[in-house]
C-alpha cells in the first residue's frame, strides 16, 4: 500500500482537474476526490480517464472543511496530502516532504514553498514567483525545515495518526478561515508545523478555475470577510469575544455608512459582506442553512 493519500475537492473544475492529475503519480500514490456537486464536466473527465480513482459525489456543496474531512474518513496509509486542483507538486518535493515529515515524532503538518503563477487556456504555465513564505524565519535556521504557525489548505502534508487523534477541520466553516483553526489546534496539541526547504508548491491564478459570477463572488466574501471570520474568533477564543468581534464590525461599518451617505456613496461588496456575515454570526446562524446548502449561495 502507498505511504500517501492525496485529497482532492473538485467544484466545477472541469478546466484544471485534469492537468492537476497528471501531475501526480496515480500508480504510485492513492488519490481521492470529493466533489462538491459540480455541475460541469468535472465528473465526466474524471470518471473517463481516472476510473481507479475513489470518488464521492456530493448532490450539493457542502464545503471545504466537510468535504476534506469526508475524503479524510477514506484514508488508510500513513500519511495524506490535501491537495487543491490548482495546485501541482513534483515528485521529488513529495518524497521529500514524506522523508521530513517521518524524520521527527511531533511534526504534524508539512508545507512546501509556495509559488504563485498563472496558467492559460492551454495550460501552459508562465510568471512563477514566491508567494509569501516567512523568509525570515527561512533563514534563521539550519534544519532541513523551518517552523511556522499556519500553512495554507492548498496544500498540507500530514500524519493520519495525529489527525485521527486531535480531527481534522472544524465542520462549522463553509469556506475560509478553516486552515487557520486547524494549524492553532494543531500548536495547542504541541505539534509542530513545518515547511520544508527546496520544495515547490505552485498555486495557480487566473484561468485556472472556472470564472465566478457576481452573485457567486458576494457569497464567498460573506463566508471570507464576515462570517467565517467571527466564527474563528469563536473556536480560538470563545463566543463572548467572538459576538463583541461582530458587533464591532456592525458598529465600525455603520459608523461609515453614515458618512458615506453624506457624500452620496454606497458600502463596496466587500464591506457589505463584512456587515452581513457579521450580523448573521450576532444572531445565532450557522454558515450552513437547515437543508445544509451554504447560507448565501
Amino acid at each position: 500500500m502507498a505511504e500517501l493519500t492525496f485529497i482532492i475537492i473538485t467544484y466545477n473544475s472541469a478546466k484544471i482537474i485534469d492537468f492537476a492529475l497528471s501531475k501526480i503519480n496515480t500508480d504510485k500514490y492513492n488519490i481521492i476526490i470529493v466533489d462538491n456537486g459540480s455541475n460541469d464536466a468535472t465528473l465526466k473527465i474524471i470518471k473517463a480517464k481516472y476510473p481507479n480513482i475513489l470518488l464521492i459525489e456530493n448532490k450539493q456543496n457542502i464545503g471545504f472543511a466537510r468535504a476534506n474531512n469526508l475524503g479524510f474518513k477514506q484514508v488508510k496509509t500513513e500519511f495524506f496530502a490535501l491537495l487543491n486542483p490548482d495546485c501541482i507538486l513534483d515528485e521529488s518535493s513529495i518524497l521529500k516532504l514524506i522523508k521530513v515529515i517521518k524524520s521527527e515524532n511531533n511534526i504534524a503538518l508539512a508545507g512546501a514553498e509556495a509559488f504563485g503563477a498563472d496558467i492559460n487556456d492551454n495550460l501552459e504555465i508562465s510568471n512563477i514567483n514566491p508567494d509569501n513564505i516567512a523568509i525570515k524565519n527561512y533563514l534563521k535556521e539550519d534544519k532541513l525545515y523551518f517552523t511556522t504557525k499556519f500553512i495554507s489548505g492548498c496544500f498540507m502534508l500530514g500524519k493520519t495518526a495525529i489527525f485521527k487523534e486531535i480531527g481534522l477541520f472544524n465542520a462549522g466553516f463553509f469556506l475560509y478561515c478553516e486552515d487557520n483553526e486547524l494549524c492553532k489546534r494543531v500548536k495547542k496539541n504541541n505539534y509542530e508545523i513545518i515547511v520544508v526547504k527546496a520544495t515547490q508548491q505552485i498555486h495557480f491564478s487566473g484561468k485556472s478555475v472556472a470564472q465566478k459570477s457576481n452573485k457567486l463572488v458576494k457569497a464567498i466574501n460573506w463566508h471570507k470577510y464576515g462570517y467565517s471570520k467571527c466564527y474563528y474568533t469563536e473556536c480560538v477564543h470563545n463566543r463572548f469575544i467572538a459576538k463583541l468581534r461582530a458587533l464591532r464590525n456592525i458598529i465600525n461599518l455603520l459608523v461609515i455608512l453614515i458618512f458615506r451617505i453624506m457624500s452620496f456613496k454606497k458600502l463596496n461588496n466587500k464591506e457589505i459582506a463584512i456587515i452581513s456575515g457579521s450580523f448573521a454570526y450576532l444572531i445565532g446562524q450557522s454558515a450552513f442553512t437547515k437543508n445544509g446548502n451554504p447560507r448565501k449561495f
